[in-house]
């Protein structure tokens, strides 16, 4: 018995060392959190299950990377913590209905019950400080409670941050009272914000706007500070802001020096400047600005998608780094920036796992680290067809389409290129597929008939004519983009063809297609089966074109609607005749808001049977293979 015990837990400690290495192979970049001499560390999600991880990966942008030990996340957590900026006391007044919410506790500490309310002012009793008149909230809190005829009336609960600076306390007054006097307490809202500085019990009010949310304070090298937040401008729109307090207790938005810098005339006071904080490198901060959402249209090129260094006397420098230009879209969102130790900026696209120094102009991504054979995504088969284009020939070839996991970029198998007059040549030696042109004297073959399934890491390499390309592995066969083999081919993807370019043939089909047990027609488009879009019409669904977007909308309806009856195909047709062509358009097809795989055919548009089962839609599509039929029902309680 002991025996099998042993042998038992030897298994369960492989399965689960298994489990724990295909679980690592998920990782998801968030943040980059902190530096050293040689190394960038990041927030990682790792595994299915999303854990919190560091990594360590080296500032030569090889991408490598390695997990940080228990002890060595620890030991990052507190160095984190300690860049963070200056730590607050919060206080609250007593039996304070924030206690719960903080669960006691902020920024670590435990939360102090030194505020109390006398004849509206705001003390800070512990050190017998007269902080604020707080009349006018009180009042904005009555006011609401007698317009919306509430009866449980509670008392102003302002909650005050307590920083400890050089030159004395400044004492940032939260009071949750928004513009229209609701005294809701909400994610979204910032409450009427009040900057106090206190020294020797004298109490100087700060010029800051009140709807300014204070989330980082940093200490400057000459005695000053850097207020770093946001501005609530509208309710859903927020504007990075900082704020520099002199030691003499001077206070300048850093946002109105670049306001000031715009050419535009009597703009400065309403165009809505973000600045945003990357860091600070010796007696630097460095920002980032550009203009809000609101001010795209508005010329502040000189200052727009900028780095700037400003000193401690206000005086701006602009830096060299620009913003990443990916696909010809600016993607630059400085929250995902970071200023390292030797004053260079490294920015991250979380979505892609990318890490640029954009001072140095070199980038890197993180893969998650596979074995042969892993399964790292999935692919499908659809509708579209690409043409490669043979010049010897002049002819034309159509191979299938296929996309990656959820990208909307197409590709193609390359060994389909056998039907474009290529051979394959495998060479064992060097796990090499060459797929070389051999013209027309060359048989051509069937294309590969893989319809979906997994894409594996693989060590196999491709190459087409010689000349390596991209590929990923979906076992027995390779998939590579359009866009790579654009670099080799004459190729076209189906989305490039011109309106009216035959993309296929059209077949005759045995099998019978039912719509909610009503035979309809079905056609063979490339092995799948179709049907007209206008046979949804008066079966549960209606039926649009806009002329003006060239888009056919397909949505359900619970109103009786007069059905489209086609006339019936040929009874008389060989299986496998040629009845036509799917012609190219510039016309999209939407079922129930998701665009559909659809073609021309004889003036009307056809969708493919096997893509109209999406999550949630309620239909469902089953085939007999004994009876030819294909059942296609809705249901219409989804």
């Amino acid at each position: 018995m002991k025996k099998y015990i042993s042998i038992l837990l030897v298994i369960l400690v492989l399965l689960s060392s298994l489990i724990c290495f295909a679980d690592s192979k998920i990782i998801h970049l968030t943040d980059i959190v902190y530096d050293d001499a040689d190394c960038l560390y990041l927030n990682a999600n790792i595994g299915d299950q999303g854990d919190q991880k560091y990594l360590r990966v080296n500032k030569n942008m090889s991408g490598d990377y390695t997990p940080l030990t228990q002890p060595e996340q620890q030991q990052l957590t507190k160095k984190i913590n300690q860049s963070a900026g200056l730590m607050a006391d919060r206080l609250v007044i007593k039996n304070s209905a924030h206690l719960a919410e903080d669960n006691y506790y902020f920024n670590g500490k435990q939360l102090s019950e030194s505020l109390k309310v006398v004849d509206s002012w705001l003390y800070d009793k512990a050190r017998n400080v007269k902080l604020l008149d707080v009349s006018l909230y009180e009042k904005g809190l009555q006011d609401y409670y007698s317009d919306n005829n509430i009866t449980d009336k509670k008392p102003l609960d302002p909650v005050v941050n307590r920083y400890a600076l050089s030159a004395g306390t400044l004492y940032h007054s939260l009071n949750y009272i928004d513009g229209e006097g609701s005294a809701a307490f909400g994610y979204w809202v910032f409450p009427d914000n009040d900057y106090l500085l206190v020294s020797d019990k004298q109490v100087k009010p700060l010029a800051i706007e009140k709807d300014f949310m204070l989330n980082r304070l940093i200490k400057g090298s000459d005695g000053d500070y850097w207020l770093i937040g946001e501005r609530l401008i509208s309710r859903h729109r927020s504007i990075s802001t900082i704020y520099h307090l002199a030691a003499d207790g001077t206070v300048k938005s850093v946002n109105a020096l670049f306001g000031d810098m715009i050419n535009s005339q009597d703009k400065s006071d309403k165009i809505d400047l973000n600045a945003t904080f990357i860091g600070m490198h010796n007696a630097n901060v460095v920002v980032y600005v550009k203009p809000s959402a609101n001010w795209f249209d508005v010329d502040v090129t000189n200052i727009a998608n900028h780095f700037y260094n400003i000193n401690n006397n206000l005086k701006v420098t602009e830096r060299a780094e620009r913003s990443i230009d990916l696909t010809n879209e600016t993607v630059l969102g400085a929250e995902r920036c970071y200023l390292g130790q030797s004053n260079q900026i490294y920015y991250m696209v979380a979505g892609q796992n990318k890490i640029y120094n954009l001072t140095t102009g070199q980038s890197c991504v993180i893969n998650a680290k596979y074995q042969i054979g892993d399964v790292i995504g999935g692919f499908k088969k659809i509708a579209a067809v690409a043409s490669v284009y043979d010049k010897n020939s002049n002819q034309t070839y159509q191979i299938a389409e296929y996309l990656i996991d959820d990208h909307e970029a197409p590709y193609i198998c390359v060994e389909d290129l056998t039907c474009c007059g290529y051979e394959l040549v495998w060479d064992n030696s060097t796990r090499t597929t060459d797929m070389v042109y051999k013209g027309t004297s060359f048989k051509k073959q069937s294309q590969q008939q893989k319809r979906s399934g997994d894409i594996y890491y693989s060590d196999i390499v491709v190459k087409i004519d010689g000349e390596q390309i991209k590929s990923l592995n979906i076992g027995g066969f390779s998939l590579v983009s359009v866009a790579d083999a654009k670099k080799i081919l004459d190729i076209k993807a189906g989305a490039e063809a011109a309106i009216g370019t035959i993309m296929g043939d059209v077949l005759y089909t045995d099998i019978k297609t039912y719509f909610n047990d009503e035979l309809i027609n079905g056609i063979n488009v490339d092995g799948y089966t179709a049907i007209s879009a206008r046979a949804f019409q008066g079966r549960g669904y209606t039926v649009t074109f806009d002329e003006a977007t060239r888009r056919v909308d397909i949505n359900r309806t619970d109103k009786q609607i007069e059905k489209i009856i086609e006339k019936p195909l040929s009874k008389n047709l060989k299986v496998g005749t040629v009845i036509g062509h799917i012609l190219a358009t510039d016309i999209v097809v939407y079922l129930d808001g998701q665009r559909m795989a659809a073609y021309n055919y004889d003036g009307y548009m056809v969708v493919m049977v096997p893509y109209l089962v999406q999550p949630d839609n309620g239909i469902s599509v089953e085939y007999n293979g004994n009876t030819r039929k294909l059942m296609i029902e809705t249901r219409h309680d989804q």
